[in-house]
């Protein structure tokens, strides 16, 4: 099965998802070879074309699992326990990180990470992307003239929940973001509230993730639940990459807390506001003063703290 889609000059041709139930074991070496070997005998018909076009084979694994607990009356229950899988990330053969995460779309959580760290500098330098569950193995190939080992080398351990990671050279080179005279209202803030309520699938069901969504001022545009904020912010910045969403985000929502990490990868998506249910730390406020965006924290029904630029915020006295 073979699917191709147009978004602003990429094709993107999504392939046969991974048969990862496959009873023949596979070492995470040769599960490298073999794909280096498929993105050079395709090498060729991808030059022939004006169109950029990235090979994508992907599976989604399931986000729950069932199991048994004691309740507190001593009644013994059915319950939802959320997924957690190891993804170790190969960019052009060389290993990057070991990322925890629910498992669901991790194209977009692949993508996105590689372009928030600049390990990759657009989208259009990918040639292809093999996600195996059978190796937990995500492998991307693609054209980039950053250092990647060297690069790699010195890490930061974010205080997110399952330890993001962030390469110390994306603090040190975070990228000129202009303020913007963005305004919101607060009955805008409380409508989004209200659908955003409506979107947290998993947490509803099992607990134990964070969401993150993309939003305009008057809806949600995409929403995204994992084990950590750093993978749900991520998968987001993936899913623009890919899929160049016809709606302009100009909010990003996140379950999770305004960190620096958080703040700095909603300036590279270059959102102008970041809404929070939680708080933030005095970090993520100082880097939300520098690059002009509007941080807005402990947003629940209709209670919330503007941060920064509070002048584009609209209060309606009748609220």
């Amino acid at each position: 099965m073979l699917k191709g889609t147009k978004h602003s000059g990429t094709v993107i041709l999504r392939l046969a998802t991974h048969n990862t139930h496959n009873t023949t074991p596979i070492t995470p070496i040769t599960f490298i070879q073999l794909y280096t070997h498929h993105i050079m005998s395709s090498s060729t018909a991808s030059n022939l074309s004006a169109q950029h076009t990235i090979d994508i084979i992907t599976d989604s694994l399931p986000a729950t699992v069932e199991t048994t607990a004691l309740s507190a009356t001593g009644e013994t229950q059915t319950t939802l326990l959320v997924q957690e899988h190891p993804l170790t990330l190969y960019l052009n053969r060389v290993e990057i990180v070991t990322l925890m995460t629910m498992g669901n779309e991790p194209h977009y959580l692949v993508v996105g990470f590689l372009l928030h760290q600049h390990l990759i500098e657009s989208v259009d330098d990918i040639s292809a992307i093999h996600i195996d569950w059978s190796v937990h193995s995500a492998a991307v190939s693609a054209k980039t003239t950053q250092q990647i080992e060297e690069k790699t080398n010195s890490r930061v351990v974010t205080s997110g929940c399952g330890q993001g990671t962030m390469f110390s050279h994306v603090m040190d080179n975070l990228p000129s973001f202009s303020k913007h005279n963005t305004t919101i209202t607060t009955a805008q803030i409380y409508e989004l509230l209200a659908q955003l309520a409506h979107e947290n699938t998993i947490y509803r069901q099992a607990g134990a993730v964070h969401s993150c969504a993309l939003c305009t001022h008057d809806s949600v545009i995409k929403s995204v639940e994992d084990v950590g904020r750093h993978n749900a912010i991520d998968a987001l910045g993936g899913y623009i990459a890919l899929e160049s969403p016809q709606q302009k985000p100009t909010v990003m929502y996140t379950t999770g807390r305004l960190t620096s990490e958080m703040v700095i990868k909603t300036v590279q998506m270059q959102i102008p506001i970041l809404l929070s249910r939680s708080g933030a730390t005095a970090m993520g406020v100082a880097v939300g003063k520098a690059a002009g965006v509007m941080l807005i924290s402990r947003a629940k029904g209709r209670s919330f703290s503007v941060l920064t630029e509070p002048q584009r915020l609209v209060i309606h006295q009748t609220e």
